[in-house]
């Protein structure tokens, strides 16, 4: 049967009968044939007592087949306590006085030997009520039985009646599925119970458990959130996270909504994400100088950009990889980061290998975008960039496909969106901007600085007013979380910081700007490292206000140890872009457990770069 819940008006009962006690009228037989042996009873109770047996004899008839004989016996025998009663009728009645407390000694008296007699039982409103039967032996009142007065029979009649009606409960039919159903005419469920004792109502509501001014609700133990609100197809319209406590509407983290809130980001994607992390050689190339980032990589611009409040927390791309692929292997790195927002950067070499939209590359996105929402991280949609496709209108078609069918997504779910394509497309080729590409697919510097800009514009207005942490001051060491005594190159010989050792002699200066706190290094083919002492297992940020003025080489990064280590722990290297300004770069990390030196570098090549404010704070966390 089905639970649908269908509305009440369509109910009709089609499925339950009224059930029938029967009464013991057949056995009564019994005790007229014993007070028949002495004498009669009158002719009006004779009578009724007929009508009894014959009314127990059909009842009995209709309801039960196999009491057919028994009914038959019970039957003669009332009819042979009515011929007996007749001998009865003539007796005399006496009634009990003061004098005869039972009446006995007056029936006695009018009685002959052997013959019976009756006393009649009274009430005080004097209504017979029953009469007593008794047999004059030998001068002795010997009693027979008693019967009652049947204005008293008929109302303990009645009153049996009535409870065997508001008592006797509800048959099901032989076809029913649980011991009690009410369905509509088609046969649909609308509330029945289980035999657990469970109630089923509309709607698909199984009650467990109903108290007295209270309901107490039960969850099933395969319930991925306990009482939640369900649609009609299952789907989670408002529940509770039992670990994490967050709600969840429409089957995701209630925070997945506007903010403002923590502009952490993790970034997945193809080459377009990957190239952002330094090497030694362009395209991932030589020496994986990782977590450090380069100017190709448009995640570090918009950290830049912002001063900090776009905040890149890690990346997980590899060049060359399809949507599929990217959902394969990268999208499982964000989930377990745990970020606010994951930009999602692929889709061109879908385009290239020809691979069909419909069918694979919008699926696996829909997949990366649903799991992501699931696990309460924000989806920042991002159009791929500009392409050059040359003559090939079957790639420019499938771009602007794709790239339409991600706005699209990304509107339908009330999602950031990031809109490359537009910051990077010659409006009169449709290719990209001159000086924004390095091949047909990956930007340059100045390419990934616009990039940048676009990962800003779409994203700054969901993220809170959170700044990073900044060199504000230079007090005496130890009294900050800044590990740095000189972060404002207070201490100096005018031309370098006084604590800082010089590795490679150049161009330097020291000098001052409006637009930051303290002085400005100033390096031109110069290098400089500092050594100072951390604490392992700690979690700390590097953080530097940087501009750097032409395209030649610029680096200000952290390494774990000594200088010669090549474990680095955050900041930029091969840098080779302008900044059109300041910019502040900030990146947190965890020192290596017992390994509590931390080296710090700058380096400069033949265009100036300055750095000033420059910080390594230790993060204070609150659980």
């Amino acid at each position: 049967m089905s639970n649908n819940g269908l509305p009440v008006t369509d109910v009709v009962g089609v499925s339950v009968t009224l059930g029938q006690r029967r009464t013991a009228g057949a056995s009564s037989g019994d005790a007229y044939a014993e007070a028949a042996q002495g004498s009669a009873i009158s002719a009006a109770g004779s009578a009724s007592a007929a009508k009894q047996a014959e009314l127990g004899a059909v009842e009995a008839a209709q309801g039960i087949n196999e009491k057919a004989e028994q009914v038959s016996i019970d039957a003669d025998r009332a009819e042979t306590a009515a011929e007996n009663a007749q001998n009865i009728a003539d007796a005399n009645t006496y009634y009990v006085t003061s004098e005869d407390p039972d009446g006995t000694i007056a029936g006695l008296a009018g009685t002959p030997d052997g013959k019976s007699f009756r006393v009649a039982i009274q009430d005080a409103t004097l209504s017979v009520v029953a009469f007593n039967y008794y047999l004059n032996k030998g001068g002795v009142a010997e009693f027979i039985t008693s019967y009652p007065n049947k204005r008293y029979l008929d109302m303990v009649s009645a009153l049996a009646t009535s409870t065997d009606t508001r008592t006797q409960g509800l048959r099901m039919e032989s076809e029913s599925v649980y011991p009690g159903e009410w369905l509509t005419e088609d046969g649909d469920g609308l509330l029945f119970f289980g035999f657990d004792g469970t109630t089923n109502v509309p709607g698909g509501v199984v009650t467990k458990s109903v108290e007295t001014k209270k309901i107490t609700a039960v969850s099933e133990p395969d319930d991925l959130y306990p009482l939640a609100e369900l649609t009609l197809d299952d789907d989670v319209l408002f529940a509770t996270d039992p670990t994490t406590g967050r709600k969840i509407y429409m089957g995701e983290p209630l925070h997945n909504h506007r903010g403002p809130l923590a502009g952490d980001c993790f970034v997945i994607g193809d080459s377009l994400a990957a190239y952002g992390v330094a090497w030694s050689e362009d395209n991932n190339t030589g020496e994986n100088r990782a977590p450090c980032l380069n100017d190709k990589g448009f995640y570090t611009w918009a950290m830049m950009q912002s001063l900090g409040r776009i905040r890149v927390t890690g990346i997980s791309a590899t060049g060359g990889y399809t949507v599929s692929e990217v959902w394969a292997s990268h999208l499982f790195n964000a989930i377990a980061a745990k970020p606010t927002f994951c930009p999602v950067m692929c889709g061109r070499n879908d385009i290239l290998q020809g691979i069909d939209l419909d069918e694979v590359t919008i699926p696996a996105f829909e997949m990366i975008f649903l799991q992501l929402r699931w696990a309460g991280i924000i989806p920042v949609v991002c159009t791929m960039a500009a392409q050059a496709n040359g003559s090939d209108d079957g790639r420019r078609t499938n771009e602007h496909k794709l790239n339409n069918w991600l706005r699209a997504y990304a509107r339908r779910y009330r999602l950031p969106l990031v809109d490359f394509h537009r910051y990077t497309v010659d409006p009169t080729t449709g290719s990209w901007l001159p000086g924004y590409n390095r091949d047909a697919s990956h930007p340059t510097g100045e390419g990934a600085k616009a990039m940048g800009k676009a990962m800003v514009d779409g994203l700054l207005q969901w993220t809170a007013t959170t700044f990073p942490p900044r060199a504000d001051e230079q007090i005496a060491a130890g009294l900050t979380a800044n590990l740095l005594a000189n972060p404002l190159f207070l201490n100096n010989d005018g031309t370098n910081p006084t604590d800082w050792t010089i590795t490679t002699v150049g161009t330097a200066s020291i000098s001052q700007d409006p637009a930051v706190k303290g002085n400005v290094w100033n390096l031109s083919n110069h290098a400089a490292s500092l050594v100072v002492t951390a604490v392992p297992g700690k979690r700390y940020q590097f953080g530097v206000l940087m501009k750097t003025a032409g395209s030649n080489l610029f680096e200000c990064y952290a390494l774990s140890g000594g200088g010669s280590s090549t474990t680095h722990l955050a900041g930029v290297r091969k840098w080779g872009t302008p900044t059109d300004g300041w910019v502040y770069f900030c990146y947190e990390f965890v020192v290596p457990e017992s390994v509590p030196t931390i080296t710090l570098k700058v380096n400069a090549a033949a265009s100036q770069c300055s750095i000033a404010e420059i910080n390594l704070i230790e993060i204070t966390e609150i659980e």
